[in-house]
Formats: structure tokens, C-alpha cells, sequence
């Protein structure tokens, strides 16, 4: 499949007429074969090419920001052993489920389709969803399911994900994220890819999991915070999972300013932007 973008394509979306010529942006990370645009997945997406997968989390319209940010600073735990929930900022969007044009469009654009939260859509019938069981206890979801059209019988996943109890302690960038092991699973059962779209990326997990198993990703986000946790992911090691150096904080930043002009990074300046990645 073909994963190289036009330069210049008509609109096909009620956000722009027939005529209307457009360009893609520069990507906010491009390298190893994967890439992150930041903006509006609406207007991107007609103008990339074809791909092989779909991997998709979209917004499922439950208000998983809001509870998230109300939550944000709770101290949880027991005795001696009591932490502060890591701190959401307020967003919204996760105030409605996507326009289902919208969700076509994604669809369309690839052959072999994975949805998490594909339940909140109205999709075909499925198979054999793809069930996450999170090992979990007290009042959180047992589980999660993603609709697929890979024709494969119904699998499950067991992999711990309970508040803060995860497996393998894996740091928690965004509210709705899923494990790193549970995408890289997922896109295992598609089989024979080697392109993939997510087109509501949040911090990089899609192709962070690309980034391991050798495929070619493009990856659009909204949100330039995430963009940047998304980034910073990327730009280790795939089996690196110490804190990028000085050296290495430096020239990420020096390509971000060359890129995006003289903006201040994050590395510098935000040290919660900065540890909560690694």
C-alpha cells in the first residue's frame, strides 16, 4: 500500500469546497518511518495516500477528559505507600463521538481496520472483536474491545491495567491510552502491513508500536502537548527507555525551533512535560 501523501488535493469534507486545493503541513516528527502531523485529522486526512491498517482510538464522547482532569491531584493509596493521580489539563475533546463522515473518511483510506471504542460507531458487524481484558478490580471496566474487519474469531488480550497498577509500570501519558504491549498485539493479528494511520494519535502509542515492530506510520493529533510527549517517545532508542541525554535535548529542540520557528520547548521549560515521558 502506498503511504506517501499528495502535495495537493481537493477537499473531500463539509470543511471545504470541491475546489479548494490544500497542502499538508510540515510534520511536527518525521523520521525512522514515522510521522506526526499536528492539527485537525479532519483536514489532514484527505490529503495522505493509502494505507495498510487503521489503528484507531477515537474520541468515544463519554467525557474521559473532564473526569480525567477532575480527578487530577487526588491523593490514592494506602498507609504510608500514598501519591498524587498525575495532573490532566482541562480539554474537550472527548465531549462528543466523531462526525460519522468523519469516521468513513478513516475507513476509507485502508484496507484492514482496527477501532478501540468501535461500540460508541455505527460500523458492520465484526467477527470477532479484539477484547483487552485489563486484570482489574473494583469499580474500573474489566475490559475494552476493538472492532475489526480482519474476518478473525473473537481474541483476548490479558494485560494489567488497573488505576495505578500496571504491568511492567508503564508511565500513563493520557487519559484514554493504551498499552504499549496491547497496539503492538493488535497490529500483530492484522497480519501482512506495513503502513499504518491513526489519525487521533494522543501520546504516540500507535507508533511507538510501529516504531518496534519495523512498520511505517503517519500519526495526527490535535493537541501539541501530546504531540510533543509523542515525539519525545519517538526520539529514543525502540529499546532505550532511559531519559534522552543533553546532547540529544538539545538537537530535538534545535530541529523543533528550525521547524516551527523561535518557540520555547518543552525541554527547557517544562520539567512535568519532560519526566512524565520516560
Amino acid at each position: 500500500m502506498e503511504i506517501t501523501p499528495t502535495t495537493s488535493r481537493a477537499e473531500r469534507s463539509p470543511l471545504g469546497s470541491g475546489s479548494c486545493s490544500v497542502s499538508l503541513p510540515v510534520p511536527y516528527y518525521d523520521a525512522g518511518g514515522i510521522t506526526i502531523y499536528h492539527g485537525d485529522s479532519r483536514q489532514i486526512m484527505p490529503m495522505l495516500g493509502r494505507f495498510d491498517l487503521l489503528m484507531a482510538d477515537p474520541p468515544y464522547g463519554i467525557g474521559a477528559d473532564k473526569a480525567m482532569h477532575k480527578a487530577s491531584g487526588n491523593v490514592v493509596g494506602h498507609g504510608h505507600r500514598r501519591v498524587a493521580k498525575r495532573t490532566y489539563e482541562e480539554s474537550d475533546w472527548d465531549a462528543k463521538p466523531l462526525e460519522a463522515w468523519v469516521m468513513e473518511m478513516a475507513r476509507s483510506l485502508c484496507q484492514k481496520q482496527i477501532i478501540f471504542g468501535g461500540n460508541y460507531y455505527d460500523l458492520p458487524p465484526c467477527k470477532g472483536p479484539l477484547v483487552w481484558d485489563k486484570e482489574v478490580n473494583g469499580n474500573f471496566a474489566d475490559g475494552e474491545m476493538a472492532w475489526n474487519n480482519l474476518g478473525i474469531p473473537l481474541r483476548i488480550k490479558r494485560h494489567l491495567w488497573n488505576g495505578m497498577a500496571r504491568k511492567g509500570a508503564e508511565p500513563r501519558h493520557h487519559p484514554t491510552q493504551k498499552p504499549l504491549e496491547v497496539i503492538q498485539w493488535a497490529i500483530q493479528l492484522a497480519g501482512d502491513v506495513e503502513t499504518i494511520l491513526d489519525p487521533w494519535a494522543g501520546s504516540g502509542t500507535t507508533g511507538h508500536a510501529a516504531k518496534n515492530l519495523g512498520k511505517r506510520c503517519v500519526m495526527i493529533e490535535r493537541e501539541e502537548r501530546y504531540c510533543e510527549i509523542a515525539a519525545m517517545r519517538l526520539a529514543q532508542d525502540v529499546l532505550q527507555f532511559s531519559p534522552l541525554n543533553n546532547s540529544d535535548q538539545k538537537h530535538f529542540c534545535a530541529v523543533r525551533q528550525e521547524r516551527y520557528g523561535p518557540q520555547i520547548c518543552g525541554f527547557r521549560t517544562d520539567r512535568r512535560v519532560r519526566e512524565c515521558c520516560f
